[in-house]
């Protein structure tokens, strides 16, 4: 979480690569496509030291044999599967700052991640993740998730005023 921003400040800083991406494209939907040319050398540069430290932990660890255990088969699939929710959230996130114009890669990163943060929380909640914490971590997360949705409003509303 610490270099999360990292992947924003490659989209900020890859206009010129997004730009000249759109330049290539025709169409009304040209601008959301060519943020795709972003996200493919931003990602990669975000993928290269997970890879690498995960292999490192991995292979420290002796721990690379759990991917071919017996009763694994539906794990990969979720795996895929929670691979293409992360980055169709990322390309969501990718036209909606096209959409919000300059205001878009500062703010759309605050609200984007406080949602992902939320969403997950929630699901938490719901699938009982949380059910055997203590009620004084529940009392907090549940401030916490205040505190983000006052974010998302005050956010919301400062952008109206723009």
């Amino acid at each position: 979480a610490i270099f999360n921003a990292m992947i924003n400040l490659s989209f900020s800083a890859g206009a010129p690569i997004a730009e000249a991406a759109q330049a290539g494209l025709s169409g009304t939907t040209s601008s959301f496509r060519a943020t795709n040319a972003v996200w493919a050398i931003g990602m990669a540069g975000a993928f290269l030291p997970n890879v690498l430290y995960t292999g490192y932990l991995m292979k420290s660890r002796g721990t690379f044999a759990r991917f071919s255990a017996a009763q694994t088969g539906s794990y990969w699939w979720m795996g895929m599967v929670m691979g293409l929710v992360w980055m169709c959230g990322y390309a969501l996130y990718g036209i909606s700052t096209t959409l919000m114009g300059g205001y878009g890669v500062g703010a759309g990163w605050v609200v984007f991640f406080a949602v992902t943060v939320l969403s997950g929380n929630i699901m938490g909640f719901a699938t009982g993740e949380w059910s055997e914490a203590p009620a004084r971590a529940k009392l907090l997360m549940k401030q916490g998730i205040g505190i983000l949705i006052a974010a998302i409003v005050i956010i919301g509303l400062g952008g109206s005023l723009l």
